[in-house]
């Protein structure tokens, strides 16, 4: 987050009362300059590319690994621990040379990318390992819906604990010692998962609890599903619940 760290973000969640709408700024304004950065960044890349003559002949990716929900401060920095569509919903973007652009509505997940990527340039890879390959769908001859999994890498207050170290491993990393990263082992176990396709999601908790949600088409709108339509879309949410039990 810019010039915010992560022990800041945990400091404001431990204090009494949460975060303050004044933290809360502050922390929306440091990530909104970041974004800024890396879109300066990625157009500088891109040009030069472009100085090179190589941009004609490469493949260019850009997602994020997680979004960020910043109209709820007790979720601030919290991504980790958040199943919300603000943070499952991220860009993804392949440009490839001589394929005319367009815009895909079905959910696919991050991990698909490298798989891509192999069938793409026609290296053999292992798609159980790698994921599902996205090829079927940037060219349109699959044009079903897809189901995508997510899941919380930790309780909230596991977040909070992963943040406060999260700041000394990076710094480790960048020095060199890449087995810091191990650190952060115990913070990672799974909490809750969710399957979810264009405008359905299930959500199964840890104890096993299991919600269903509708998403708006076009925003991050959620609303729990109940009563008359959970029996017309009871196909649909039996393929994302069977999703879940078989991951």
């Amino acid at each position: 987050y810019g010039n915010v760290t992560a022990q800041e973000i945990a400091d404001m969640h431990t204090q009494e009362g949460g975060p303050s709408a004044e933290q809360s700024a502050r922390v929306q304004s440091a990530y909104h300059e970041k974004v800024q950065k890396v879109d300066l960044a990625v157009g500088a890349f891109l040009e030069e590319l472009i100085a090179r003559g190589l941009l004609e002949n490469t493949i260019v990716v850009i997602t994020s690994g997680n979004g960020q929900r910043f109209d709820d401060r007790s979720e601030l920095g919290l991504h980790a621990g958040s199943l919300s569509e603000e943070s499952l919903r991220v860009p993804l973007v392949f440009a490839i040379p001589s394929q005319e652009a367009t815009r895909i509505r079905s959910v696919v997940e991050l991990r698909s990318v490298a798989s891509t990527l192999l069938a793409l340039v026609g290296i053999p890879y292992e798609e159980t390992s790698l994921g599902e390959s996205l090829l079927p769908v940037l060219t349109g001859s699959e044009a079903g819906n897809r189901i995508a999994l997510a899941a919380t890498a930790k309780n909230r207050s596991s977040v909070i604990e992963g943040l406060r170290v999260t700041d000394r491993v990076l710094a480790e990393i960048e020095e060199g010692r890449e087995e810091s990263i191990e650190r952060l082992g115990p913070f990672q176990q799974p909490y809750t998962m969710t399957a979810l396709s264009t405008d359905l999601k299930v959500v199964r908790g840890f104890s096993g609890e299991t919600s269903v949600f509708a998403i708006e088409k076009d925003t991050t709108v959620e609303k729990e599903v109940t009563g008359s339509l959970l029996r017309t879309r009871q196909i649909d949410i039996a393929a994302l619940t069977l999703r879940l039990l078989t991951h």
